[in-house]
């Protein structure tokens, strides 16, 4: 059996972070994954996909397809093949779907998933 060396070890680590945080286009959002407080959302609404429907949740180019948010709400969002990234497939109907849809975007580890805030009825 080989032994890694340390320094082999880390470069190993190292090259595996980048490729999980790799979009299938190559990019890697700076080769970090960022973390976020509770209820915050710091997806940048200008890079939201075209591919959304229309509605308050969104997602942006900045995913990275790790499938966290599909498993946290199957209804609300799904897997985009022609692009490679999450989409919001399905705007929240009921107050069930919409805590789902809040998980899965605080659970997004790059926090591409936006929330417009809810229009002011008058």
């Amino acid at each position: 059996m080989r032994v890694i060396g340390v320094m082999h070890f880390q470069q190993f680590f190292g090259s595996l972070m980048l490729l999980l945080s790799t979009g299938p286009d190559g990019r890697h959002n700076g080769g970090r994954v960022r973390r976020k407080e509770s209820g915050t959302n710091m997806a940048t609404p200008s890079q939201r996909l075209r591919e959304n429907v229309p509605g308050q949740f969104y997602v942006t180019s900045e995913c990275i397809d790790c499938d966290l948010c599909r498993e946290a709400a199957p209804e609300i969002y799904r897997r985009d093949d022609a692009i490679g990234y999450s989409v919001v497939h399905h705007q929240p109907a009921t107050p069930e779907e919409e805590a789902r849809a809040v998980e899965g975007m605080e659970g997004c580890p790059v926090e591409a998933i936006g929330r417009e805030p809810a229009p002011v009825m008058d």
